[in-house]
């Protein structure tokens, strides 16, 4: 069988998902479930708030996780109480208790989980026993940032360089291809380090170490070819002994 797309994605909207979610509302009426939280701006720059719940489903045994709702925010306040009020009545409006709410999962934004004004702690004043968990991926980050500021902000800088640097130019990536396959290494790129992609350091880390002789090669023949500062800074930054000593420690 086959489906046009405008069909397809009518009775994915207004058939399948409509069954799926009056189950999970109806399981959410009678079962303790866990909430699962977090803010997001779409392409529209709308603020969306997704709501994820996680239980045990009645008839499997099984934990599921499933989308409650996409809860739509106020992007010019979104404070704390505003964001519990939405996810509030939401609830509300489908009739599910809050008191079956066992816990809240979200990251370690103050806004979420503050101590004196946030989401948990309007939570906890209609759920006292609620317990939060928080995201480990985003506490790890925040201890590995905070060990990072440590160190010198050299080999930071070199990994940052070498992916502007690399990811500048359609030639300069040819030329970098050509590198690797001089050196019979497969071809991979160069990875940007971002702060918004927690704990993105120690893949930049590795994909640097990896092609470190490919990469002194390569900058090497760029100092002649381009005769860029660029080139020359990550050059002399790469042939120091230090900065490959920092990157393993990292």
């Amino acid at each position: 069988m086959t489906l046009n797309r405008t069909k397809c994605t009518n009775i994915v909207k207004n058939v399948i998902a409509n069954v799926e979610s009056a189950e999970t509302i109806n399981n959410l009426r009678h079962l303790p479930f866990l909430v699962l939280v977090d803010e997001s701006t779409d392409i529209t720059d709308h603020k969306f708030m997704c709501a994820l719940v996680r239980y045990m489903s009645p008839t499997t045994g099984r934990v599921r996780t499933e989308l409650l709702e996409l809860i739509s925010l106020d992007a010019t306040d979104c404070s704390a109480e505003k964001i519990y009020n939405a996810f509030k009545n939401c609830l509300v409006s489908k009739s599910i208790p809050l008191t079956n709410i066992l816990g809240l999962a979200s990251d370690g934004a103050n806004v979420m989980v503050g101590k004196n004004n946030s989401f948990f702690s309007h939570l906890t004043n209609d759920v006292p026993l609620a317990i939060l968990m928080r995201c480990l991926c985003h506490s790890s980050a925040l201890v590995a940032g905070k060990a990072c500021e440590k160190l010198p902000r050299g080999p930071e800088e070199l990994l940052r360089s070498i992916a502007t640097y690399c990811s500048g130019s359609a030639k300069r990536c040819s030329q970098l291809t050509e590198m690797q396959e001089y050196f019979h290494m497969e071809r991979k790129k160069i990875l940007k380090l971002a702060s918004t992609r927690w704990l993105s350091m120690h893949q930049c880390v590795s994909r640097i170490l990896e092609y470190w002789v490919v990469l002194i090669s390569y900058f090497r023949v760029a100092v002649v070819e381009d005769k860029l500062l660029g080139a020359e800074n990550i050059l002399r930054s790469m042939e120091n002994s230090y900065t490959k000593a920092y990157l393993l420690f990292f």
